[in-house]
């Protein structure tokens, strides 16, 4: 997998736990995540770090957040944009 990092808007739930909230794309563009429905970590060379998995309107995408930051899979960064 290719990285693009990305800059992600989160919360922090009462337990410490980041909820992501808003992929910021530009400052004309801004993608508000409805609903996280799946976090997982990596499973040996899958990905590095957490997979979230949000709805996005009608569109369910992965976002990964590691020790760099936040981030989308650069091959499939046409689904964003």
């Amino acid at each position: 997998m290719k990285k693009k990092y990305i800059n992600v808007s989160v919360e922090f739930s009462i337990f410490g736990e980041e909820l992501p909230k808003d992929i910021i794309w530009s400052k004309e563009k801004q993608f508000e995540i409805d609903k996280v429905l799946h976090v997982c970590e990596a499973a040996e060379d899958e990905f590095s770090g957490k997979r979230y998995t949000v709805r996005i309107g009608n569109s369910e995408r992965d976002i990964y957040r590691d020790d760099g930051g936040w981030y989308i899979d650069a091959e499939k960064v046409r689904l964003y944009g």
